[in-house]
């Protein structure tokens, strides 16, 4: 394997990739841009979000199942909490309606 050869696109860590060399034959060929799954699936999540692939409400399920808890790029965090806010304003709106119609 490769030393620190590469650059996850997702989270800036630095990882060890060739897809020539004999113990990386059986890798994905993801590992070309992503050190890991969650990495990948995240930036899969936003770029189908993005190009109207899916929908909010399924980005925001399919983010939840992954790890949101390590560092991303600034430009991949600024779409995950474009994201997820989405969930909170969704939340505050439903909580407010609620309200709403108690109080009549």
């Amino acid at each position: 394997m490769a030393q620190s050869n590469r650059i996850c696109f997702t989270c800036g860590k630095k990882y060890g990739y060739c897809p020539d060399c004999y113990e990386d034959r059986f890798l994905e060929t993801w590992h070309i841009m992503f050190h890991d799954n969650n990495c990948k699936n995240v930036f899969d999540i936003i770029n189908k979000h993005f190009y109207n692939h899916i929908t909010t409400d399924e980005a925001i399920s399919q983010l939840e199942i992954c790890d949101l808890s390590g560092k991303f790029n600034e430009d991949i965090q600024k779409e995950i909490d474009n994201i997820l806010v989405q969930k909170k304003v969704e939340i505050k709106s439903t909580n407010q309606t609620s309200y709403e119609k108690k109080k009549k």
